[in-house]
């Protein structure tokens, strides 16, 4: 089960970050693609910050 402290230390420990024609870049590197799903659906279902203004 992914959870924030398991994806910041996985980010930690297989992400990168770096610059491409002026561009921030973060990619992971992983061969196991059930974690990269996983990975995918934790960070698409996060909610967003409430916008609106009172």
């Amino acid at each position: 089960m992914i959870t924030k402290n398991w994806l910041i230390g996985f980010i930690e420990g297989d992400g990168t970050f770096y610059f491409s024609n002026s561009s921030v870049v973060f990619g992971i590197t992983q061969k196991d693609n059930k974690i990269l799903e996983a990975i995918a659906d934790f960070i698409q279902n996060i909610p967003l910050a409430n916008t609106s203004i009172q």
